[in-house]
């Protein structure tokens, strides 16, 4: 994000320290120049694949940038979605504009973004195939036009500053951020802002505690992104320096964890607990499944 550059290894399973093999967003290895157009990034906080497709959430930019093949080198990318131009970089909130989207992936329909300065997460049904595409659907606000924080009061269809959001191309899953939730919905919503069937991390719809109830097993801090593996869902609690499991998917609000990593034990919450090592966290931002298997957490 700071390189403004997204660093590529060939290899699904590096050796440690390996170097990348290249790179997009710059010039060269050794330059990090902020820049607007097909081929530089501002910022980016989010990257995703699918199938042959790559996703970019260019959040200094307000944009998200789709490259159509997989890139073997650095190329310019070949889709814009939140401006008109490759060299516009508008704040907006509209149905075409974004507004420092978080995270932008795809479960093979229809594309999702986290559109976290707007408070919304966009739908775009099919997966554009052209510059400038409008939303379909939006979850967080009533419409396309309002973006702000919980408008109308809090709710379990509210959001405040969504940082990903994961889709197994049944089930929704959104980092409700400064709220200190997970949101679920159980099948893909259908309808502008649509309500969360499940709420994680708070008791109600309208609760937003940091650590409701106290540091526990089913209390979050800042949580950031969320991944499904296998029937388990996975969240980076961000603010409690931990990764969350959950042997199924919950289906009632408030639901306990089952496994902790990152952490000696469910109530513990401390920033590499104690020591740097290789089985304690800090502030982790990013949680995948790769293609092997493997949990990757940055």
């Amino acid at each position: 994000r700071g390189h403004n550059r997204i660093m590529v290894w060939n290899s699904e399973n590096p050796v440690s320290g390996s170097a990348a093999n290249f790179f997009l967003g710059q010039g060269s290895f050794s330059s990090d120049i902020y820049a607007t157009n097909s081929t530089g990034l501002g910022y980016p906080s989010g990257v995703s694949s699918q199938g042959s497709q790559l996703f970019v959430a260019d959040t200094g930019n307000n944009r998200v940038l789709i490259w159509n093949a997989l890139p073997t080198s650095n190329s310019a990318a070949s889709i814009v979605v939140g401006q008109s131009l490759f060299t516009s970089a508008t704040f907006a909130t509209s149905a075409n504009g974004l507004g420092a989207p978080g995270f932008a992936t795809s479960d093979g329909t229809n594309l999702w973004v986290a559109d976290q300065g707007n408070h919304r997460v966009m739908m775009y049904n099919p997966i554009p195939s052209a510059s400038n595409p409008s939303a379909s659907l939006v979850l967080g606000q009533a419409d396309f036009v309002t973006g702000s924080p919980n408008a109308g009061g809090l709710g379990a269809n509210t959001l405040s500053s969504p940082s990903h959001v994961f889709s197994d191309g049944t089930r929704l899953v959104v980092t409700d951020r400064s709220n200190h939730r997970v949101l679920i919905w159980n099948t893909l919503p259908t309808v502008d802002g649509q309500s969360a069937d499940v709420i994680v991390g708070q008791p109600l719809p309208n609760t937003n505690s940091i650590n409701y109830g106290g540091l526990s097993e089913r209390s979050l801090n800042s949580p950031t992104s969320a991944a499904i593996f296998q029937g388990r869902l996975f969240v980076a609690d961000t603010g409690n320096h931990r990764i969350l499991a959950w042997n199924g998917i919950p289906g009632t609000d408030f639901a306990l964890a089952d496994q902790v990593i990152g952490q000696p034990d469910l109530s513990s919450a401390m920033l590499n607990n104690g020591a740097v090592s290789e089985s304690r966290l800090f502030s982790p931002l990013g949680i995948s499944i790769n293609a092997l298997g493997e949990m990757l957490i940055n």
